[in-house]
């Protein structure tokens, strides 16, 4: 939670309304700005266990992992304290063994409520419970419930594993990562309506294991995600430097934080709700942690209001407000690093 105007300076919002329902400047009392704030943490933990431990020490409330074992699984499992991942099988509907390595979504807090999904083959029709997934452990979906007045969201962590060319190519020494990317942006279609003028809110993040500016840019081959995930109506927000550069979110084993030069990690979101996203690499030399992939610090703002003075947190239901997101026009991001 936050008072100050300015961290949201950089996304541009609406007018705050008064929660006692006051006209524009006509309050009884003495108000100030208030905004409700949703952490998001998008780490790729390399299937460590102390991420994990330091993770559910950050104060947040969703986590969008990626790497995770099927030990990391069980520890969040019984973790306490509003700390809550899907009783599901993470692997499913793979076979157990068929890889050793998965991405959640995780609750943090219980200033939101987790509802997870199901994974089934893309065979059956889709069904509330259930999500088709075409890929072995490169997608982890669960709907964010926000106890303040907010609408639900859809929460996606995105691990875009490497893949050899099929041998007749010849290549047998290069990987590429877009073929399983553009596996998880079929996933995600089935949360994205054909019908024109519809919406949807969606928070995507993960390690896609590419770049779309530097040394790791294929650029066809790159940015086709970025149109195919622009089609959809999800916005690219980096994270990018003031000038859209890269921000080195992997290092090396010989690497410290200030040696980084690559980025892996990426954050997307639905058109209309990206502008009251911010988004920071966590990658300074005494905040990056111990994985060889930083943290990315996605922060949704919820609400925006006047509230009086003293008033030290907002009512689930108060003077009958509720936020309702509007439609925005389509502006690009800057600066969102």
């Amino acid at each position: 939670r936050t008072g100050d105007d300015d961290i949201w300076a950089a996304v541009g919002h609406r007018e705050p309304v008064c929660i006692r329902g006051c006209p524009q400047g006509q309050t009884p009392e003495p108000c100030e700005r208030w905004s409700d704030v949703i952490k998001i943490v998008n780490w790729n933990i390399a299937r460590r266990r102390a991420p994990l431990q330091e993770l559910v020490e950050m104060d947040a409330d969703v986590a969008l992992l990626q790497e995770v074992g099927i030990g990391g699984w069980k520890w969040l499992a019984g973790a306490g304290n509003g700390v809550a991942v899907t009783p599901h099988e993470p692997w499913l509907p793979w076979p157990r063994g068929t890889y050793d390595r998965w991405p959640l979504v995780v609750q943090l807090s219980d200033r939101v409520r987790l509802e997870w999904f199901e994974y089934c083959l893309p065979i059956h029709w889709p069904s509330a419970q259930r999500f088709e997934v075409s890929g072995i452990g490169t997608i982890g979906v669960a709907r964010v419930v926000p106890v303040a007045e907010e609408e639900p969201f859809f929460a996606v962590s995105m691990y875009a594993r490497w893949r050899p060319p099929h041998p007749t190519v010849g290549d047998a020494n290069w990987i590429h990562a877009d073929a399983a990317a553009h596996r998880i942006i079929s996933d995600l279609s089935q949360f994205t309506s054909p019908r024109e003028g519809s919406t949807h809110r969606i928070v995507a993040a993960g390690d896609l294991n590419m770049g779309f500016a530097g040394r790791f840019e294929n650029a066809p081959r790159s940015h086709s995600v970025l149109t195919r995930m622009n089609a959809l109506g999800l916005e690219y927000l980096g994270p990018t430097t003031a000038g859209g550069g890269i921000v080195p979110t992997l290092r090396t084993g010989k690497q410290g934080p200030a040696e980084a030069t690559t980025q892996m990690d990426h954050v997307f979101a639905s058109r209309g709700l990206h502008d009251r996203l911010r988004v920071r690499a966590m990658n300074g030399a005494d905040e990056w942690g111990s994985s060889d992939h930083c943290r990315i610090l996605i922060e949704l703002q919820t609400v925006d209001v006047m509230r009086p003075l003293g008033m030290t947190h907002l009512q689930p239901a108060v003077s009958g407000f509720r936020h309702t997101l509007g439609v925005h026009e389509h502006r690009t991001p800057t600066g969102m690093g």
